[in-house]
Order: structure tokens, then sequence, then C-alpha cells
């Protein structure tokens, strides 16, 4: 019980920090939010992260119903070990937050988190791609649900998550407790090279341009893609970056944009994939 309140106080003190720091939805967001997730992870009893104010304010764990990816998911529910993938580990929550945030499908125990997660990979029938992949790349892995749910599908290469050491260490400390091996966990710039399959779900279109060219510097020439983003963000024209980077330098390739109009915010968003012919 003293926990649990110590968390409520802290929790509530975070969101007004968050609140100031969106208030401002400025380049120095992720530098903000940094420090207040790591604030979290050391305050915060390490096995309830999913109730952390910081990563559902981001958000970074989503619990918002989302209809149109729900309706997605449904109609590949035959997919080996897509019902895996969906299942929510209780690891993380606590066993209040748990219950409360299930989702019944079909009598499959799953969350909104998950649903989302699994959603990106329905609207864009990647599931093939996934399971075939010989390495994937993460960049911004959130907590790491991708990880997991790849491994479901079937993937059995290493799967490299690219992120700040804040979220790094959420992200192992997750995937060790879910017994998930080959897993890569990188910061720095220096250290990514090309991929067979590259994942950034409105999250590499999100670092400011100088950190977003320099990682792409170094990733520029792997096969397949699957981004999401927003036309502009933080007052960057992400659509400008995206044409004439990414989509003009895989003339080549089997380029498409899956537009989300039920995402109006932030000029639009929208899911992009390029595969390698």
């Amino acid at each position: 019980m003293v926990e649990f309140l110590n968390m409520l106080i802290i929790n509530q003190e975070t969101l007004k920090q968050i609140t100031e720091v969106k208030r401002k939805n400025g380049p120095e967001y992720w530098t903000d939010m940094r420090a207040i997730i790591k604030n979290d992870w050391e305050q915060l009893p390490k096995s309830n992260f999913k109730d952390f104010a910081s990563l559902l304010s981001i958000p970074i764990i989503n619990r918002a119903r989302q209809t149109e990816f729900l309706r997605a998911v449904v109609q590949y529910l035959n997919v080996p070990g897509i019902r895996e993938a969906l299942a929510e580990p209780e690891f993380g929550n606590t066993e209040e937050s748990f219950k409360t945030h299930q989702v019944d499908l079909s009598g499959l125990l799953t969350s909104h988190q998950r649903i989302l997660q699994v959603g990106y990979l329905a609207f864009t029938n990647f599931f093939t791609k996934i399971k075939e992949a010989t390495n994937i790349l993460e960049i911004g892995a959130g907590i790491g649900d991708m990880a997991d749910i790849a491994r479901h599908l079937g993937f059995k290469g290493q799967y490299t998550c690219f992120d700040f050491p804040e979220l790094l260490d959420i992200q192992k400390y997750y995937h060790e407790n879910l017994g998930l091996e080959n897993v890569k966990y990188v910061s720095e710039v220096s250290d990514l090279e090309p991929a067979e399959l590259v994942i950034g779900m409105f999250s590499f279109t999100e670092t400011p341009l100088e950190l977003r060219n320099q990682i792409y510097s170094k990733i520029c020439r792997s096969n397949n893609w699957l981004l999401g983003f927003a036309n502009k963000i933080f007052e960057l024209d992400n659509r400008k970056w995206i044409e004439e980077n990414l989509i003009g330098s895989y003339l080549a390739y089997d380029v498409k944009e899956i537009p989300l109009p039920f995402w109006p915010w932030d000029g639009g968003n929208a899911l992009l994939t390029i595969h390698k012919l």
C-alpha cells in the first residue's frame, strides 16, 4: 500500500512536469522527457513500469481504444502466432491495472497497446516480412513490445533496439523477464548498421534533423522499412524529409504510403512501407 501511494504521488508530480514539456512542444521535448522517464525509473517500482505516468503520457504505452486498428487485426487472426503476439504479458502491470485494461477479443485477453502494435503490421500486411527477416532494427522501440511480437510471429534472427539509454533500460528489463534472447540494445549512432528490416513507428521521424540524418547515413542501405510518421512534428516538415530522403532514395523499390485519416493531428499521419523487389 505504501508503494502504491508513493507511486500515485510521484505520478501526479510527473504529470505536472509532462504538461509543461508538452506545452512547449519544441526541439527540447525529448531531452526533457528523458529526464522525467529516468526519474520514474529510479523512484518507482520497476515491476510496475507499465503504470508510469511518463510512459503513459507521451504515450509510449497506449491505453486508448484504437477501433480502426482493431478492425484490421481481426482480419488476420488466422495468421500463425498472431494470437500469442496479441496476448498482453502480465509482467509490468500491477494486478489491478492488468485486469482493468484487458481487452477481451473473442476470448483472447489482449490490450489496446498490443492491438496498436500488431495493428501496424495488419494495416501493412507485414507479417511475412517480420517472420522472414534475417535481422530487424527498431528505432525507438518504446517498452519493447514489437520485439516480443516478432518472436511470436516466427522471427528468429537478431533484433536490435536503438533508443535513448533511459528506454533501453526498460526494454532490457522487460525482455529479460519475458525470456527474450538474441536482442541487442544500442544507443550510439556509430554502432548502427543496415538491416534486413527497419521498423520505426512514429519514432525515427520524430528525431531532430541532425540526429536523423546521422542515423540515416548509417542505415540507408537497409532492404525493407516499416515507418509511421506525422507530416509535421516539432515544427519540422517531415513530409519533405521523407520524400527527399527515403522515397527519393528507393525509386527502384516498392514504396507504399497508407494514410491514417482517423489520426488528423500534426498535419496528418501515415504508415510507409518500402520493400526490396
